[in-house]
């Protein structure tokens, strides 16, 4: 996982296993106004503040998961 939260708002996951199902959840903190998850570059997908968010999918090995924080 590389970060620079909580300055820039800005996370990666990159997935390092064999491919497999699993829920990798993330939590959005609540500040974090206007936050949005991809995985592998696609539409980026608005995640509710405050709360845990749950991506269930059968991963593959270099997959990567983004989290934008919308910092106001």
């Amino acid at each position: 996982m590389e970060t620079d939260i909580p300055d820039g708002g800005h996370a990666v996951v990159r997935v390092l296993e064999t491919p497999r199902p699993f829920t990798l959840r993330l939590r959005v903190p609540g500040y974090a106004d206007g936050a949005q998850i991809s995985v592998n570059g696609a539409r980026p997908q608005a995640v509710a503040q405050g709360e845990w968010h749950s991506l269930r999918r059968t991963y593959q090995n270099g997959d990567i998961i983004t989290l934008r924080l919308g910092l106001s």
